[in-house]
Order: structure tokens, then C-alpha cells, then sequence
């Protein structure tokens, strides 16, 4: 197999040797074999991959680490691995989005609650100020805005456009979600 092929042989669920030379390999992205592992939820695979001495805190070329690709490819077993291998719960790529922004906009509530379990940033601000609690809020995410609020997400930070999750969630007509927060504060 070709090097440059690794991660769409990964991605097609074909097996590939692992090595030290596989685990440095990156393609025109900045993705690794690792990413491409954890996106398509192969436990053993990833196993293997860290076993022989993967970066697990090695970004691609937008930052994200392969933890974002865990969280994307909603695979929980895979995030607790990573974890446990020393991923930053906290790990921000350029765009300042962190694993909880990221579960809290394509994940499910189950991940969200392991990383907050795990030490994650509850009140983590992306490149427009906006705090995990509004990314939850602009979802419309009812149980997950619960998680945050008990976990004490700050309700009164504004992001660029001067609004907080409240003014958001009543722009949004959130009504569930605004007497939620109103009750919070």
C-alpha cells in the first residue's frame, strides 16, 4: 500500500501495518493514520496506533486533534481511550473550537457529560467570543444547556455580537430554553 493512500485505506475499513513510520505519517491535510482511526471507530486499530507511540495530541493542518475526529465520528470508546492516553480535553484547534464545543455541536449529550466528566473548559470561548453555552443554545439542545448550566456555565458572558445565551435563545424563539436559563440565573 501506498503512504499517500493510508488514510482512505483506513477510512475503507482495510487494515494497515502499523509502525513507527505510519504513525508520523501525515497527508496533504495534516491528518494521520490516527485521525483517520478514531473517525472511523476502529477501537483495536486505534489501540495499536497509540501502543506503538502516536502523537495523541498531533493536530492537522486546521488544529484539530484526533479527539475533535473521535468526537465527530461519535465513537465514546474511542474518546475514553484517548483520554486516558493524555489527549487535552482542552486541545483548541485555530478556530478556538475545543472537544466540548465540538461534541456540543455534533456529538450527543452522552459525550458531552464524559468530557465535562473528564475536566473539560465549561466556559471555553471560540474566536468570536462565543462560550460553549451558546454554541448549546444556537443547537437548541435542551438537555445538553442543562448539562452546562449544572456544570455552572457562566450565563452572563457576550460574545462579538454583544449577546449572551439568553438573548440568543430568545432571538431563537428557545422558549424551553429561556425559562431554563431564566431560572438559572
Amino acid at each position: 500500500m501506498e503512504e499517500g493512500n493510508l488514510w482512505g485505506e483506513i477510512r475503507s475499513g482495510n487494515i494497515v501495518k502499523v509502525s513507527e513510520k505510519t504513525i508520523k505519517w501525515k497527508d496533504l491535510f495534516g491528518r494521520t493514520i490516527l485521525m483517520a482511526s478514531c473517525s472511523k471507530g476502529n477501537l483495536e486499530l486505534t489501540r495499536q496506533i497509540l501502543h506503538t507511540g502516536a502523537n495523541v495530541n498531533s493536530k492537522n493542518n486546521l488544529g484539530s486533534p484526533a479527539l475533535m475526529y473521535a468526537i465527530d465520528g461519535k465513537q465514546p470508546e474511542i474518546i475514553l481511550l484517548l483520554l486516558k492516553a493524555g489527549a487535552d480535553v482542552n486541545a483548541k484547534c485555530k478556530r478556538n473550537w475545543t472537544p466540548l464545543i465540538r461534541a456540543v455541536c455534533f456529538g450527543t449529550s452522552d459525550l458531552v457529560q464524559t468530557l465535562l466528566d473528564k475536566g473539560a473548559d465549561v466556559d471555553a470561548r471560540d474566536v468570536d467570543d462565543s462560550t460553549v453555552l451558546i454554541y448549546a443554545v444556537r443547537f437548541g439542545t435542551v438537555d445538553i444547556v442543562r448539562m452546562l448550566v449544572k456544570a455552572e456555565a457562566g450565563l452572563s458572558f457576550k460574545d462579538k455580537s454583544n449577546k449572551t445565551a439568553l438573548m440568543h435563545a430568545r432571538d431563537r424563539g428557545e422558549t424551553e430554553i429561556v425559562r431554563l436559563l431564566e431560572n438559572s440565573v
